[in-house]
């Protein structure tokens, strides 16, 4: 029932923002949203890629491979610059046990 009206209002809301037939064209939500709202995860282990645990992810999308090459996304840069910044941000929250997933606080 939550990933339906999930789906139904994110598909009403695209359709006031971009027109009638753009409602039509995000499809690839229902199952994303399901797989939220039964809490379900996809674990999987590619040799020489490693093991990869998803809570969720969107039908023929990238990202689907554990990897990327950096140079294909420039933007990169700049978050590695302030990897620091960021990574004290997620320490910062590290304690509040009820923002992660076991596959988040094992990784």
């Amino acid at each position: 029932a939550y990933a339906d009206a999930l789906v139904r209002e994110t598909r009403r809301a695209v359709e006031s923002q971009f027109g009638p037939v753009a409602g039509s064209r995000i499809g690839r939500l229902g199952p994303c949203a399901g797989m939220i709202a039964r809490q379900e995860q996809l674990q999987g282990y590619e040799p020489g890629l490693g093991r990869r645990q998803l809570s969720s992810y969107i039908a023929g999308l990238e990202p689907q491979k554990p990897f990327h090459d950096v140079a294909d996304y420039p933007w990169c840069a700049s978050l590695a610059a302030s990897a620091s910044t960021l990574m004290a941000e997620l320490r910062s929250h590290e304690h509040i046990q009820e923002l992660w997933s076991s596959g988040n606080r094992d990784a």
